[in-house]
């Protein structure tokens, strides 16, 4: 799950510079003198407000993910932690286990006659 949020995340990143390269270009074309400038600079700038929209809501919802993958990132490493522990109590529990063995095994051996 944490591979699939950070996979989405790096996405997100590669649309918001999408857009945000978009934006420049548009600006660019605004600024920019032809023949036909004026013709188009209606329909440029209409272009431009969609996309700086866009570019807001790819920058809050990257914002959002970025949320999600630092929270599987905390989840991943709680969870780590705990299987490390986990396996840490069950070598200590077979190593008792297995010394309560030898010592069974060796008082059966002195008590033999």
């Amino acid at each position: 799950m944490k591979r699939v949020a950070e996979a989405k995340l790096v996405d997100l990143q590669r649309r918001e510079t999408a857009l945000q390269d978009e934006e420049r270009e548009l600006v660019a074309a605004l600024n920019g003198e032809g023949p036909f400038q004026g013709l188009f600079v209606d329909a440029v700038a209409r272009k431009l407000t969609r996309v700086a929209e866009e570019a807001e809501r790819a920058e809050a919802e990257r914002q959002v993910q970025a949320g999600r993958v630092l929270d599987r990132s905390l989840r991943v490493s709680r969870a780590e932690r705990l299987l490390e522990k986990l396996a840490r109590e069950f070598r200590l529990e077979l190593e008792r286990r297995d010394f309560a063995e030898l010592i069974e095994q060796a008082a059966g051996r002195a008590s033999l006659p």
